[in-house]
């Protein structure tokens, strides 16, 4: 008789040596159930021994053959901690893992004759742990930590109820999330990945409608690019932060390629819809993306729109998006295109509920409805095929690249353990996708916020794929909690601001501030204004 699979949270706390981080206190809960089962194990001395003596207690206490652990950032901080034990535990051996943008999102380890299985759970609840315990467990309030375990080390002992405290935290929230998505759609969204998987699945069976989606056709995936980023390099003051309220959502509602792609090598743009082959384009006169019609505040003289997508020629453009150049005061050649047929109600009912859901009072349904409605878009645009990764010894990794085989180095965890991308072992993606689909949503997405940057009332300083910094308060009827209106960002209003670039920036209000900068993991503000001098 096969033993029952055990679902479970991991928390693990760590102090600093030399700046590497070394675990000292572990702690797992349980999911099943309101009353938690927990297990906390401590050891200052060996992280190997902590790891080993956890999981060996849990084999004991808990029972069963496979174990599923939760972790709230696997992909930063567990997952390579848990990867460099596996690999080091001779009884244990790593058979199978996934990769997102470089981070650990599943790894799946026999350790003796037990399954382990880590996810992250920040793929199902992509806020940090206080923010949903403040949201959806008011009276379970997450404490911080008593000390600063990377000074004071030798009061360890008083992490314990803390990291119990998290990994019970931790637990209670995904198995409310667990039993209202089962309760809704009959789903239990843990056996996915997370959230795009789950809407993904949602979709195909309440809302699907067969012969809507296309089969993948590589000349179109070359039109799928990403948001749309604007800057006017300032340091402001009074600046106001807005989003645009679910904007692909919003997009998901327009007039969307469906059926079966049809080639065509001659393409009039005006009576056309589908992809086009842009040979060349040239500016005419200056349209409406190069002054904002007051003298006072002008857009830079090369326009966010023509900079970030129309300024490498040749290029597989979306006809709609070609169309709304020729209204920015582009001539476009155009050769040959991909046809489809169109639709506006792909997803229309699914939207409609889901926004609907968002705006309930369940506090748990509002945030699965708004995770599941913004997630479908982009797990239609997956490939086709993906690669596969693998934890290589040095030998291998000399023998693949000596040769010449299409693999990349991810990660070294030791001198004879590297983790690698190999593309040529690739897995198919059995799954619905859509890439036309997708293409046309994010290009409805880059036309929405060039509308809304182009909007002479508003002075944008800033643009980041849906959300804007302006300077002037908008119009009372461009505020609204209707599908692509614009909201208030919490908190909105901002005493100064600096823009250098995008991805880098910073708001200040009184003593609090946000820092982006991509390359500086936590930025100050005092960093920004030493770039914004190198700047000038």
């Amino acid at each position: 008789m096969r033993r029952k699979e055990r679902i479970m949270t991991l928390d693990i706390e760590t102090y600093i040596i030399k700046g590497v981080h070394s675990p000292f206190a572990a702690s797992i809960c349980e999911i099943q159930g309101l009353n938690k089962k927990s297990l906390i194990q401590t050891c200052h001395k060996s992280p190997h021994l902590l790891l080993e003596s956890l999981f060996l207690r849990c084999f004991f206490h808990f029972g069963g053959s496979r174990f599923v652990f939760y972790c709230h950032n696997l992909g930063r901080f567990e997952g390579p901690l848990l990867t460099n034990f596996f690999i080091a535990h001779r009884e244990c051996r790593i058979e199978n893992l996934l990769i997102h943008e470089n981070k650990i999102i599943m790894l799946h380890v026999r350790f003796r004759k037990d399954q382990l299985v880590f996810k992250d759970s920040l793929n199902f609840l992509p806020y940090k742990l206080h923010e949903l315990n403040t949201m959806l467990l008011p009276k379970k309030i997450k404490e911080p930590l008593p000390f600063n375990p990377f000074l004071n080390k030798s009061e360890k002992f008083r992490v314990i109820p803390y990291v119990k405290h998290d990994a019970q935290i931790l637990a209670t929230l995904l198995h409310i999330f667990k039993e209202q998505t089962y309760s809704n759609f009959l789903q239990d969204p843990l056996i996915s990945f997370g959230i795009p998987g789950i809407a993904l699945n949602i979709y195909t069976k309440f809302f699907y409608q067969k012969g809507i989606f296309t089969k993948e056709r590589e000349t179109v995936r070359k039109s799928f690019r990403g948001g749309l980023n604007f800057i006017k390099q300032s340091h402001v003051k009074r600046v106001m932060g807005l989003d645009v309220n679910s904007l692909y959502p919003f997009c998901m509602l327009n007039r969307l390629p469906i059926g079966e792609p049809k080639l065509k090598k001659k393409v009039t743009l005006e009576d056309f819809f589908g992809f086009v082959y842009v040979k060349s384009l040239r500016k005419v006169n200056k349209g409406a993306s190069v002054t904002a019609n007051d003298s006072n505040y002008t857009l830079p003289p090369s326009p966010p729109y023509e900079e970030k997508l129309l300024s490498s020629v040749p290029m597989i453009l979306f006809s709609e998006e070609a169309k709304y150049a020729q209204k920015l005061g582009y001539v476009i050649e155009v050769g040959w295109g991909v046809q489809y047929e169109s639709s506006f109600s792909v997803f229309h009912k699914f939207v409609n509920y889901f926004y609907n859901l968002k705006k309930s009072n369940h506090s748990m349904n509002s945030i699965s409805g708004k995770l599941i409605m913004n997630s479908l878009y982009g797990r239609l645009g997956m490939r086709e095929n993906y690669p596969s990764y693998q934890i290589i010894d040095r030998y291998d990794l000399h023998d693949l690249s000596s040769q010449g085989k299409n693999v990349k180095l991810i990660r070294s965890f030791s001198a004879n353990a590297h983790l690698i991308e190999n593309r040529e072992d690739s897995r198919h993606n059995r799954t619905l996708i859509s890439t036309p689909i997708a293409s046309a949503i994010a290009s409805y997405g880059r036309m929405t916020i060039h509308q809304w940057v182009t909007k002479k009332d508003l002075k944008t300083h800033y643009s980041d794929t849906d959300s804007l910094y302006i300077l002037s308060p908008p119009a009372k009827e461009f505020v609204s909690d209707n599908l692509g209106g614009l909201k208030m960002i919490n908190p909105s209003h901002w005493e100064e601001a600096i823009f250098i670039k995008s991805k880098m920036y910073g708001l200040r209000k009184r003593e609090y501030s946000i820092n982006k900068i991509k390359s500086i993991r936590y930025a100050k503000w005092e960093h920004l204004t030493e770039l914004q001098r190198e700047k000038k």
